[in-house]
Formats: C-alpha cells, sequence, structure tokens
C-alpha cells in the first residue's frame, strides 16, 4: 500500500524523485563522493546514475564474462595447437638427427676404405700420368682406354691389368 501511495504521489506530482536511505562504510561514501566530486556532480546524483546503469552494467558484466570464457577456450586451443606443432617439430628435428647419425655412421665406415686414394706411391705415380689417355689390357685379353683424371682412374687402370699368377685363390 505504501508503494502505491509513492508510485501515486511521483506521477501526480510529475517528476519528483524520492529520498533512499542506506547505510555504507564511512570509506565507501569517501570514495563516492570523491568520484561525485572528480565528475562535478552530487552524491546523490552519482548514487542515481549507479542505481539506473546497474542493469546495463550487470548485462555488460555477463558479456564480458562470456568473452573472457570464449578467449580462454581460443587460448586453451592455440596452446593445444602450438604445443602439437611443436612436438611435431621436434620429432622431425629427432628424426633429421637420427638420419644425420646413420650418415656419419656411413662416412666413418667407408673411409677406412677411401685411404688407398691418399697412399703416397699412388699419389707419385698419378702425379706422373694425370690427363693422359692410355688403352689398358685386361688379364683375360679384353682392352679399354682410360684417361686418368683422378687416382681412382689409376687404380682401376692398375687392378685390371695385374695378371694373377695362380688365377684359382681369386
Amino acid at each position: 500500500m505504501k508503494k502505491e501511495n509513492n508510485e501515486q504521489t511521483i506521477k501526480s506530482k510529475g517528476n519528483r524523485k524520492v529520498a533512499i536511505s542506506a547505510k555504507i562504510s564511512p570509506d565507501l561514501k569517501n570514495k563516492l563522493l570523491q568520484e561525485a566530486q572528480s565528475m562535478g556532480i552530487s552524491l546523490s546524483e552519482l548514487i542515481e546514475i549507479i542505481l539506473a546503469t546497474k542493469d546495463n552494467i550487470m548485462a555488460e558484466v555477463e558479456t564480458l564474462k562470456q568473452e573472457v570464457m570464449e578467449l580462454k577456450t581460443y587460448v586453451a586451443v592455440s596452446q593445444n595447437n602450438y604445443s602439437i606443432e611443436l612436438n611435431q617439430s621436434l620429432q622431425q628435428l629427432e628424426n633429421s638427427n637420427a638420419e644425420k647419425q646413420r650418415i656419419n655412421e656411413w662416412i666413418n665406415s667407408v673411409v677406412p676404405y677411401l685411404d688407398i686414394y691418399k697412399e703416397p706411391r699412388l699419389q707419385k705415380i698419378f702425379e706422373g700420368v694425370k690427363g693422359k689417355t692410355d688403352t689398358v689390357e685386361t688379364s683375360d685379353g679384353r682392352t679399354f682406354p682410360i684417361t686418368y683424371t683422378t687416382s681412382k682412374d689409376l687404380l682401376t687402370a692398375m687392378i685390371h691389368s695385374y695378371e694373377l699368377n695362380n688365377p684359382k685363390t681369386c
């Protein structure tokens, strides 16, 4: 009944405002007073603005909460995708390192066989025939031309022209 009387009073007297009271802490009152003064309005006007816009503010808070949740989801998905990509890159790097290790092992296994090409006597003979062309006759009588461009060519000619005393041993 009292509410109806207040509403009727407001309607009958135009846009009159009614006073309300609230018990708040002195610190909060001082904070509100300072805010009102900085805005150039009265404490009453500030409280009216706060109360009039609280519904909009609450809706905005809910919208912001929703946006925060969406951002958290986005960040989580992004972190997961980044983690997957990072793990894939690390796996590729490990595979690459494993491949490099296999290649290095192969090189290390082949290097001792290549030492023959550094043999000083072979190098000295090669320097004497370097750039020359020759015909090599194999132990079975066939012939083929060879140009000495590397010490391997010289070694090939020597191997093919070598005649075994006892062919049954090879």
